[in-house]
């Protein structure tokens, strides 16, 4: 500049022309006053370098795998815009298959640059099975299949697939596993592998062909198995036995199980068994039986026989003998306590129309004839060692069987005739009625101390004060036979004097409150035992199993004295009456366990009471006691769970008869 200091710029701008076309530059300089001036300048571009190329190296892949070709990088010196071509091709070699990409870049001059990639893509992976068959179990008497695997691979369309087969034994010949090898190929030697397994178990017991039933026995003896048979699905069977014993005691008797094991050797085991039952239920048997007896009043009683016993299975026997004795049994020494008879019209002599043709055994004089005679229904005369004795008698109306007293006596002295004779009053003895006096020097002579007389039924409230008569004494109460002035069997009587109160059904007999005069007892006696024997045998076993038998000693007065000694005068001995007008039906069950069922009936009308007495001779229990209808059966329920195992006696009587029967109770 001529002037300044100057600046020079330049401004490029592209123009079309070569392969790479032109620039136009145009310079300019511009001095500090803003004076500028211009210059343009042409530069052609030309290019000669072929496009430059990042490579991508070449790598394998497994068939079936995915994979992603990797482009290279081209770049160019002049070009930021080259033309890519790009191509591949595919070759094969066995079991390798080699993928070749190729790409070219063109720069627009021409200058080009070429890059390849080769792929290479191989076989190694084995197939793979899409079924391999499942293990089973199987039973060794069933039919299977093994079934078929299949399998597949990635780049064959068909896969070979072959099985090996071997057995690995079990624990037992029945049991074992077959193996199933798998193998699958593919084409280029690639292989896989699997088991199945199909396992053979015997998991089924032996059968039994036969069932023994149990077996009953009443003696032991050796228990031998008897045969079974048994068959298997699989195989063969052993059978073994075993004798067991459940429970035993010291006689033999018991429980044994037999059992039997069927084995099949693979370790199933069945079992049935029976049992040997062994129980004596049989009783001993006595060697013999005596038979009831019937001996007098007077009698004593025969020694016991000796009875045995024995077994059915020869065992000992234990034999036990009981005596016992029922009913009143007076102390020793002592005299006997007699029941009370009225005395019958036909031996009163030339007293019978004296005293209106009537029987009786207490006779009130004064009375109206309706109130003067009486009979017993049950009483009891009793002589004590001391010389004193004891009436105690309930008599009825002869006319009127529910109006009576009770008379209750007692007497004292007990005199011989020599003792009675020798009195310092005089004495003598009455037979002024028919009674027979042959024996009054056997009789035994009382004096009444004290006596009354009680009423029931219709003459409830009556009381009666009785002393004795005649008041000197000359006369006794007399005792021994045809000592009650009316009959020649022994009995007693004797005169009285009465004074009281006599009411019949409230009021009294006569217009005054009191009535008196004389009276007279005559009594028959019954001084036969009150109290019969029963005599029980028993053998048992070692079981426990009882055979009793039992006989029955009753007392009847065969000679006629009544129990007194003697056959009164005129009078035979006389076969006694065994059956009566009532009897036992049965018993049962006997021997008894919980209960037992005892019926009983009666010919006529009757009262009768039953009682039970254990073999002590003690009453245990009354079952019946009331009034009776005849030919009818009656049936009576007794719970035995309360008593103890025995014997037991059964008592059925009526006011003037007994029968016995017995009954065992076992638990």
């Amino acid at each position: 500049d001529n002037c300044n200091e100057w600046d020079i710029d330049y401004v490029d701008l592209p123009v079309s022309g070569g392969c790479q076309g032109r620039i136009l530059r145009t310079y300019t300089a511009t001095d500090i006053c803003g004076n500028t001036s211009e210059w343009e300048q042409l530069i052609t571009l030309t290019d000669e370098v072929a496009p430059s190329v990042e490579e991508v190296s070449d790598f394998t892949v497994e068939c079936g795998d995915e994979y992603e070709v990797p482009s290279p990088y081209f770049w160019d010196n002049c070009d930021s815009q080259l033309a890519i071509v790009a191509s591949s091709s595919v070759a094969v070699d066995g079991c390798i298959t080699y993928e070749t990409y190729v790409w070219t870049a063109t720069d627009n001059c021409g200058n080009s640059t070429t890059s390849d990639v080769v792929v290479t893509i191989i076989d190694t992976t084995a197939p793979y099975f899409t079924f391999v068959p499942t293990s089973q179990e199987v039973s060794c008497d069933e039919e299977y299949s093994a079934g078929q695997a299949t399998a597949a691979d990635v780049c064959d369309e068909s896969v070979t697939v072959t099985v090996s087969q071997s057995i690995q034994p079990g624990s037992c010949p029945q049991s074992y596993t077959v193996v199933y090898n798998w193998t699958a190929t593919d084409d280029c030697g690639n292989t896989a592998t699997a088991v199945s397994y199909v396992y053979i178990y015997d998991n089924v017991a032996p059968v039994f062909t036969s069932n023994p039933e149990d077996l009953y026995w009443e003696c032991y003896s050796e228990i031998v198995p008897v045969q079974v048979s048994a068959t298997d699905n699989c195989g063969e069977v052993s059978i073994e036995s075993d004798v067991v014993e459940l429970q035993s005691d010291e006689c033999g008797n018991g429980v044994w199980e037999v059992i039997y094991y069927a084995n099949d050797g693979c370790g199933n085991v069945s079992s049935i068994s029976y049992y040997v039952n062994i129980y004596d239920e049989t009783a001993p048997v006595l060697s013999e039986t005596p038979a009831d007896l019937v001996i007098d009043c007077d009698d004593e009683i025969p020694a016991a026989p000796e009875v045995t016993g024995t077994d059915n299975c020869g065992g000992e026997v234990e034999m036990t003998y009981v005596e016992t004795f029922i009913g009143d049994v007076p102390a020793p020494g002592a005299a006997p306590e007699c029941d009370l008879i009225t005395p019958s019209i036909s031996d009163a002599g030339n007293c019978v129309a004296a005293y209106n043709n009537t029987s009786w055994a207490m006779w009130l004089g004064s009375m109206p004839t309706m109130y003067k005679y009486y009979v017993v229904v049950d009483g009891s005369f009793e002589e004590f060692a001391d010389g004193t004795a004891h009436l105690q008698v309930t008599l009825a109306n002869a006319n009127n069987s529910e109006a009576g007293f009770v008379a209750d006596v007692w007497f004292e002295g007990g005199y011989t005739w020599a003792e009675w004779d020798n009195q310092p009053f005089p004495t003598s003895f009455k037979a002024d009625c028919g009674g027979v006096d042959a024996n009054y020097q056997d009789w035994t002579y009382y004096l009444m101390s004290n006596g009354t007389l009680t009423g029931w039924g219709d003459y409830e409230g009556s009381f009666i004060t009785l002393t004795h008569a005649p008041s000197n004494h000359y006369f006794g109460y007399q005792v021994g036979l045809g000592a009650n002035n009316l009959t020649s069997g022994y009995g007693s009587g004797g005169w009285f004097e009465y004074s009281g109160t006599f009411l019949v059904n409230g009021e009294p007999v006569f217009s005054g409150s009191t009535v008196g005069g004389a009276g007279d007892f005559a009594f028959e006696h019954d001084c036969c035992p009150d109290y019969y024997v029963v005599r029980t045998w028993c053998a048992t076993d070692c079981t426990g199993n009882t055979t009793c038998w039992t006989q029955e000693i009753t007392f009847a007065d065969l000679d006629g004295d009544n129990g007194n000694g003697g056959v009164a005068p005129g009078e035979e001995a006389q076969t006694p009456v065994v059956e009566g007008d009532f009897d036992f039906v049965t018993v049962k069950p006997n021997p008894a366990r919980d209960i037992t069922s005892i019926s009983f009936t009666s010919k006529v009308t009757n009262t009768l009471t039953m009682e039970v007495y254990d073999a002590s001779g003690r009453r245990i229990a009354e079952l019946f006691r009331g009034n009776v209808q005849p030919d009818v059966v009656y049936s009576v329920n007794y719970d035995t769970n309360v008593l103890e195992d025995g014997i037991y006696t059964i008592r059925l009587f009526s006011l003037s008869e007994q029968k016995a029967t017995r009954l065992m109770v076992t638990k």
